[in-house]
């Protein structure tokens, strides 16, 4: 958090596992990503059966370096939300 009380979410350029690991070290409360998804969605967009098991790969990929309380419930919705999309 932003002195304590406003909550620091980080939201371009994140598409790595990298990327993630090193946000959450650096205390970031929230890492958005929206561009990594929308590239599997494209590469994937001539066998859309294949593209949730790709989105969720890359959500479980992102989530395993997050820890746990808040930042692994986030991580949980968009897994869920992977899912349920499709």
């Amino acid at each position: 958090m932003i002195g304590g009380a406003v909550p620091l979410a980080v939201v371009f350029g994140i598409s790595k596992v990298g990327h993630v690991k090193r946000l959450v070290e650096a205390d970031a409360d929230g890492v958005i990503v929206g561009s990594a998804f929308v590239k599997v969605i494209g590469a994937n967009a001539r066998n859309i059966t294949r593209a949730p098991s790709k989105l969720k790969s890359l959500a479980q990929e992102l989530k395993h370096v997050t820890t746990k309380g808040s930042r692994q419930a986030a991580a949980d919705s968009a897994i869920q939300l992977a899912d349920e999309s499709f």
